[in-house]
């Protein structure tokens, strides 16, 4: 009898340890902000200013002046914004939240978060990966050393591309007016060289019948002046089967967190840029900026973005 109340003792003070734990978690998350925003936290009668990053309690309050834009990420991984002046309890911001977990959505949502708050070097390049088959293989990173004195690229150094037809850019060199373009296997075996009038070159890899899934690597030359000669860049076609996957992963997102808002935009960057999908990431980061010009950190993150893949904003 006497062991069977200890027993009980033990489980009362595991549940007690439980539930407290619980009540120490959070329900939102801060992942942008503008403007004048405030949290009144459980038990306290102050009010102190909301910063990116700020996790609120379900008996936290919180408060926003006019002319103020706040995004929040829910434990569940959906996201809501405000606009509205006005005081709001977190308690009903999350209500209907947490129903349904945006597993998906949630790891690109934390993500982004740890970009925004983080002060180190956002959205830095991460290196491709490296295979080894007996042969020497080129380097897939997504910044590879850059000669300042050769023909400079204008397109991503590394991208997965959705569709068979894709543009290569690259900026005019001196007084150029024809370019060499040379299409290579990852061993540097020549594939295709065409000379082009101009800075750009549209390929269609069904029409050159280019293998799915295989890089191939692409430099370009003002013709006849191997000094002008550009590092290398490279593409891969996806296959159909990572064509439908990537779309159903891209419509679960959508599903989970919507697709009308400057959040769920950034988060859908996230999962393109993620994938080496620069084009569909592009777009996406150009329509959150667009839906929330004067928010500092999705700006910051779009610049970034720029920058790591040698893109220019026009």
């Amino acid at each position: 009898m006497k062991k069977l109340q200890i027993s009980m003792i033990a489980c009362l003070l595991v549940l007690a340890l439980t539930a407290s734990l619980m009540a120490q978690g959070y329900e939102f998350k801060v992942m942008a902000s503008k403007g004048k925003s405030e949290v009144q936290k459980e038990n306290s009668t102050n009010w102190a200013d909301l910063k990116v990053g700020t996790q609120l309690g379900s008996k936290d309050k919180i408060k926003l002046t006019a002319n103020t834009y706040l995004s929040l990420i829910h434990k569940s991984g959906k996201t809501i914004e405000l606009k509205n002046a006005g005081t709001y309890s977190v308690a009903e911001l999350s209500t209907g939240l947490s129903s349904n977990q945006a597993n998906v959505s949630k790891r690109f949502s934390d993500y982004l978060m740890a970009e925004i708050s983080s002060s180190d070097d956002l959205m830095s390049s991460k290196k491709g990966d490296k295979k080894t088959t007996g042969s020497v293989e080129r380097s897939m990173n997504t910044q590879p050393f850059v000669d300042r004195n050769a023909l400079q690229l204008n397109s991503p150094r590394k991208i997965n591309l959705l569709s068979n037809v894709f543009t290569f850019r690259w900026n005019e060199f001196e007084n150029a007016k024809e370019y060499e373009f040379t299409l290579t296997d990852r061993f540097d075996k020549p594939v295709f060289t065409k000379t082009v009038i101009g800075n750009s070159f549209t390929l269609n890899a069904d029409e050159m019948k280019l293998d799915k899934d295989t890089y191939y690597f692409w430099r370009v030359k003002a013709k006849g002046n191997d000094k002008s000669k550009s590092d290398d860049a490279c593409f891969l076609v996806l296959s159909n089967e990572k064509v439908k996957a990537i779309k159903d992963t891209v419509e679960t997102i959508r599903k989970e967190v919507g697709d009308d808002n400057a959040t769920s935009k950034m988060i859908l960057a996230a999962y393109y840029e993620q994938n080496f999908l620069v084009e569909e990431a592009l777009k996406s980061f150009k329509e959150a900026v667009a839906m929330a010009p004067e928010i500092d950190q999705y700006k910051n993150l779009y610049k970034r973005f720029l920058q790591k893949y040698h893109l220019s904003e026009k």
